[in-house]
């Protein structure tokens, strides 16, 4: 499959978004069909032959796309003939497939298995650091974005999840540091970052003019939620208040936004208001709270698209999470769905309500940034 050198970067990449969806469920089939050639290339490396490892790497690959083993097979193999640089192209486009299909875990193994073909790789260490990220390993992703700035990694988005690396180890100063920079270029989504932290530390003065940027910049209710709790502890009440029920509107089941505007409403002794919004908050909380005493039987529906979606039945399994109760997990389930599908701008309309949901979530605003991007949207 890459014998012609000719092809551009993305060739292969455009298949493996696709392909690499269906590895954990093709790999039974990958041993019967290519199994004997994977020993015999691992034999022949063993051997000192790695053009003959090569050769039947390749076969493999060509036969069975999603066979990871014989990937990592084929760059090892080339890695030993010293053409490192065609090593670094499979690995990241591999790993980029898995990425893209909303398999980070598969893309975090694969690197961590390879990383060693080429670790002066600002790119690999970018892209397992995204990876680890989007997993919430955030020591591992830390260390790795680290190391790609180090060797050269200047684009927005490892130096974002770098950021947001740092905000989840705790340190604070480093990614308000790195947002701020970032923001000062007009990054996609550091002005949203950066407002959010001064907001998570109690400073919504500081971070209101940053997260209307970012509601100008990619309006939705997410970002409405946090402008108007800055808002609100800017002392700007009635902006607030407005902000808050614009949210409600759009999202009447968005909890947060419903107690936190009656709370505001008390404070402003609008008692009666108030009350039928904490009256609506309850039943809603209710309903959650039965919602997660059903857990079990939602985790094994949950558990039964994300099978679907190993089994490279996409279709079949966006339309399972879509009949499930709307929670973080299932709308999670419904974005990868989507995503596997090319539907990015569906991905990211079922990640912006997993937001809303969840803002405290930063793998879910990652990934919101992700297919926004794909889509089209640039955020």
């Amino acid at each position: 499959m890459l014998a012609d050198r000719s092809r551009g970067p993305g060739s292969l990449l455009a298949l493996l978004v696709v392909v690499v969806a269906v590895t954990v469920a093709s790999a039974g089939r990958s041993w019967a069909q290519g199994g004997e050639r994977v020993a015999a290339g691992e034999a022949a490396l063993a051997a000192g032959e790695p053009a003959r490892a090569e050769a039947l790497f390749r076969q493999v690959a060509a036969a069975a796309p999603g066979d990871l083993e014989a990937w990592g097979g084929l760059a090892r193999a080339l890695a030993a003939q010293g053409r490192g640089a065609e090593a670094e192209r499979i690995l990241a486009e591999v790993a980029g497939g898995a990425v893209e299909s909303g398999r980070w875990d598969l893309a975090a193994r694969f690197l961590r298995d390879h990383l060693h073909l080429a670790d002066a790789s600002a790119q690999l260490h970018a892209l397992l650091g995204r990876a680890e990220m989007l997993g919430q390993q955030w020591v591992a992703a830390r260390r790795h974005l680290q190391r790609a700035v180090e060797l050269g990694a200047s684009d927005a988005r490892s130096r974002l999840y770098l950021a947001s690396a740092s905000w989840e180890l705790g340190e604070l100063q480093a990614a308000e540091r790195q947002l701020r920079q970032l923001a000062a270029t007009g990054a996609p989504l550091a002005d949203r970052q950066l407002g959010s932290l001064l907001l998570w530390q109690g400073r919504g003065a500081e971070a209101v003019p940053w997260l209307e940027r970012a509601q100008q910049a990619q309006p939705g209710p997410d970002v409405a939620f946090e402008l108007a709790r800055a808002l609100d502890l800017a002392g700007r009440r009635q902006e607030a208040a407005a902000l808050y029920h614009q949210v409600l509107a759009a999202h009447p089941g968005h909890t947060r936004a419903r107690y936190n505007l009656a709370q505001l409403l008390v404070r402003e002794g609008e008692r009666q208001q108030a009350a039928g919004h904490l009256e609506r908050y309850r039943r809603d909380y209710a309903a959650q709270q039965r919602q997660a005493r059903e857990g079990g039987l939602q985790r094994a529906r949950l558990d039964h698209g994300w099978g679907l979606l190993e089994q490279g039945e996409a279709a079949a399994a966006a339309a399972h999470f879509a009949t499930l109760p709307e929670t973080v997990e299932s709308l999670a389930g419904l974005a990868a769905a989507r995503s596997a599908l090319g539907d990015h701008g569906g991905a990211a309309t079922a990640l912006e309500r997993a937001v809303a949901l969840a803002p405290e979530r930063q793998d879910l605003r990652l990934r919101l940034a992700e297919e926004r991007s794909a889509a089209g949207g640039g955020g």
